[in-house]
């Protein structure tokens, strides 16, 4: 769960609500796992309104922590062949 919640704050999700939303866990849990990562510190807490209050939750530099140093791309692959995918070869469907 844990590892989840690194990648939602990674790609921007950081406030409680949204992470909630994104997750579908139960506030309980995430509040336990936030509460957690807090201690660590692997991430902060930061208040965005007071009536309601809210919270933000920002990755420290312990958060960013990288595995290596090389520069890298990322590359969209068909799941089905694995041959990589350029926009001109894709179609957008809508989600039902």
């Amino acid at each position: 769960m844990s590892e989840l919640i690194l990648r939602d704050l990674l790609i921007g999700i950081t406030r409680f609500d949204a992470l909630h939303a994104h997750l579908g866990v139960s506030r309980k849990i995430l509040t336990r796992r936030l509460s957690r990562l807090v201690n660590d510190e692997i991430v902060v807490r930061r208040a965005h309104t007071q009536r309601p209050e809210g919270f933000d939750y920002i990755l420290t530099g312990k958060g960013w922590q990288r595995r290596c140093d090389h520069l890298t791309t990322a590359e969209i692959r068909c799941s089905h062949c694995g041959e990589p995918l350029h926009a001109a070869d894709t179609q957008v469907t809508p989600l039902r």
